[in-house]
């Protein structure tokens, strides 16, 4: 076909991103973002949270975390 890269060939290292969404699920989060943490930086380059306006303070929780693979995005 063409269109598709034989991965096989080649020593490159694809950069993985983890995306999560949440809602009014703060202990979820917490173990879910711990559990992705642990996960070495160079297996794991980037946790995107996106937090759909929870009111239960995620977003204070969220702002206290420190680790730089973390990307949050609060909707209002």
């Amino acid at each position: 076909m063409g269109c598709l890269k034989d991965s096989s060939k080649t020593s490159e290292v694809g950069r993985l991103v983890a995306v999560v969404v949440t809602y009014q699920r703060l202990p979820q989060l917490r173990a879910t973002l711990a559990r992705l943490l642990e996960t070495s930086p160079s297996h794991l380059d980037k946790i995107w949270v996106v937090d759909n306006a929870s009111t239960d303070g995620t977003a204070a929780w969220l702002a206290e975390q420190s680790d730089p693979r973390l990307l949050v995005h609060t909707l209002p």
